[in-house]
């Protein structure tokens, strides 16, 4: 069996067990396991939840009190990941327009779920258009490059429009900017890149989040090498 499919016969019957909505007389402990196992669920791709997720953000667009505050960003994540160009451009507004810093960043983290190559490229320019406040922006770039689960196409986004998104970053944000970014890579050439840039060595915050980030790619790069090996090898044992 998969693990994807393991994972999600595990959680299922959690989240049977815990519902989807809050019940007056039960534990703070399932009130805080909720969101943890819908986004565990939502991950692994489950069907359900995937559709369920999807019926709750498009109520939620129409009537904000729909949706508990604890499972609005897990909601919105699980529809981005899927969203279409019309349930982007919704999500998106909200993020320009939501005034509260950390409900709009709540919301972007959702936003930055998208995978679809064109919505990445959507997001990486939405962190810089002035929506997110400029100590923030390496922050949700950083972001993006997580969720999406495509940090190279974030990296190269980034440096195509390099000197227009410095001239947005906080001071305090410059060092650390690239760094952020290619640290959830596994690619040796992004590191070669990050190692080889004149930025990452320009004052001493640049070189220790620059081995920071060289540090932890060779960590992703070897932890993939063995998940694959280990896969490599129990698919062996199914034949």
């Amino acid at each position: 069996m998969p693990r994807s499919a393991y994972a999600r016969k595990q959680l299922a019957p959690v989240l049977a067990r815990l519902g989807w909505d809050q019940k007056a007389d039960e534990s703070v402990l399932d009130t805080m396991l909720r969101p943890s196992v819908i986004a565990a669920l939502g991950t692994f791709e489950d069907p359900g939840v995937v559709a369920e997720a999807g019926r709750r953000f498009a109520r939620w667009q129409a009537d904000p009190a729909s949706l508990k505050p604890d499972l609005v960003g897990v909601v919105a994540r699980i529809a981005m990941t899927h969203a279409d160009q019309k349930t982007y451009n919704a999500m998106a507004e909200k993020v320009r327009t939501t005034q509260a810093t950390e409900v709009k960043l709540r919301l972007f983290n959702a936003l930055a779920g998208a995978t679809d190559p064109a919505l990445i490229e959507k997001n990486v320019a939405l962190t810089y258009s002035g929506a997110i406040p400029n100590g923030r922006i390496a922050m949700a770039l950083g972001r993006v490059a997580e969720e999406s689960e495509n940090p190279d196409l974030v990296w190269k986004l980034v440096k195509q429009h390099e000197a227009e998104i410095r001239t947005h970053l906080a001071p305090w944000s410059q060092d650390g900017f690239l760094a952020a970014i290619a640290a959830y890579s596994d690619n040796p050439a992004i590191a070669q890149a990050l190692e080889a840039d004149p930025f990452s060595g320009k004052t001493t915050g640049s070189k220790i989040a620059t081995a920071k980030a060289l540090s932890e790619i060779g960590a992703r790069k070897e932890a993939m090498q063995a998940a694959q090996t280990q896969l490599h090898d129990w698919l062996g044992t199914r034949h």
